[in-house]
């Protein structure tokens, strides 16, 4: 068995850590760009059958094990009491049944799944050192390839590119689990090269736009912050912290809500103080799947928020290929597997 194989572990757990107080920057940035006070952005026509506008970026930011009625203020003070009254709010947006968080994860990247992920199987067998678990399959980073357009898949303390073996742990709150890692399990991306050998190092594809968002320093997000502050970030971003600051994992307090709270916090301030946001940026904030204590309501939340959203609490019925359907809309490309029949969400544009 491989040095990273015998590392890996089942990440399961979840918990909580109280959130910090809002900050000035936050709250600022927030309220200068709700206010239509952005960068300045070059006109471009509205795409896609559902009327949803051409984005210059898009950034998604995807929390755990979280239902809506978790999202309170006093367990996501940033997310329920500063974002929620600028941002559209959906309600009845449903996480994938008979699934955990590796099929989510597929689902919102491609519109479908197998059941391997939806079993949150690694697509690495760390007893074997065997590929067991991923697709041939076209999805969002396959087709913003293929159009020309910059992405990244950004993984907090994973510790390398395209790395397909968890690594970490709890108590230093660097836990990086690669079923959280959607690009690898596509093929067109990650290559099928799931090997070690110096000589089979997977596709570079994968090596380019699957990658840390800093070092595997606690709560560390310095390369998608270096890109934020010089305006390189990619026109896509797939962000993903790790499991202590998603709220995936107990790292060392009561309120697992918070914690991912506390991130979208900090990281949000920083989207929005780049010279890369701009009137024509959006943010989404969307929960894999529901929390422990309610696994039988799968309603988490999706918000969006950016200059061509209306604000707004919204009811229907969306899922995960409701949000790949939204993104390839607002990059004008064709909608993929279930994203094709998904409920679209163009009542929340301007």
């Amino acid at each position: 068995m491989s040095y990273f194989g015998r590392l890996m572990t089942s990440r399961i757990g979840r918990g909580s850590v109280a959130v910090a107080a809002l900050s000035v920057v936050a709250t600022a940035s927030l309220a200068a760009t709700s206010t239509g006070a952005v960068s300045a952005a070059p006109a471009m026509p509205k795409v896609g059958a559902d009327g949803v506008p051409a984005a210059s970026r898009v950034f998604v930011i995807v929390g755990e094990n979280t239902s809506l009625g978790e999202l309170t203020r006093s367990r996501a003070p940033y997310i329920a009491g500063t974002l929620k009254p600028k941002s559209a709010w959906l309600v009845g947006y449903r996480a994938l049944a008979n699934s955990s968080s590796t099929g989510d994860y597929i689902e919102m990247t491609s519109g479908q799944s197998i059941k391997c992920e939806r079993n949150d199987t690694n697509p690495v067998n760390p007893k074997t050192d065997k590929a067991i678990c991923h697709q041939k399959v076209n999805n969002i980073f396959n087709q913003l390839q293929g159009k020309g357009v910059s992405w990244k898949d950004w993984e907090e303390s994973m510790p390398h590119a395209c790395a397909f073996y968890d690594d970490g742990t709890d108590w230093a709150g660097d836990v990086y689990g690669a079923h959280h890692n959607p690009a690898i399990y596509y093929d067109d991306i990650e290559g099928d090269r799931y090997f070690e050998d110096f000589n089979k190092a997977p596709k570079q594809e994968c090596i380019s736009h699957d990658v840390p968002m800093g070092t595997t320093a606690k709560d560390n997000t310095s390369t998608f912050d270096q890109e934020l502050r010089n305006g390189t970030v990619p026109r896509f971003n797939f962000i993903v912290p790790n499991d202590c600051e998603n709220g995936h994992d107990l790292c060392g307090g009561h309120n697992s809500v918070g914690q991912f709270d506390a991130f979208v916090q900090r990281e949000v301030a920083k989207i929005l103080a780049s010279p890369a946001w701009n009137s024509r940026s959006v943010i989404d904030i969307t929960w894999d799947e529901q929390g422990d204590g309610t696994p039988h309501n799968r309603q988490v939340g999706s918000i969006w928020y950016g200059a061509q959203v209306k604000p707004g609490v919204y009811h229907g019925s969306w899922n995960h290929a409701s949000l790949l359907r939204t993104i390839e809309d607002a990059f004008g490309l064709p909608h993929l597997r279930g994203a094709k029949t998904a409920k679209s969400t163009a009542a929340i544009w301007r």
